[in-house]
């Protein structure tokens, strides 16, 4: 995400690359986000991919077994429980 005032940002803007037009659209967890495309993915495919890689790296089997053993089983269900809301988002057509 090119946040604003980063270098990331500005080398965004001096390419005319789409950027958000809210601050709502910084927010990774916002319906309008929209992270910034590259030379080979858009922004929705970028998306798509963050989110799905989020749900994979939190529902691997010996992850939650070392935050079992670290944290207990609540912390396991509190995990499993967020993985439940999907987050709606509106370059994917949510």
């Amino acid at each position: 995400m090119a946040l604003p005032g980063s270098k990331l940002y500005k080398k965004a803007k001096d390419n005319n690359l789409e950027l958000p037009n809210s601050y709502e659209g910084y927010s990774f967890h916002s319906y309008e986000t929209l992270p910034l495309r590259n030379e080979y993915l858009t922004s929705a495919e970028i998306l798509k991919l963050r989110d799905d890689a989020f749900v994979e790296y939190h529902s691997y089997p010996p992850f939650l077994n070392k935050i079992k053993n670290k944290f207990g089983h609540k912390a396991v269900k509190n995990i499993k429980d967020s993985l439940n809301v999907k987050l709606k988002r509106k370059i994917l057509g949510d």
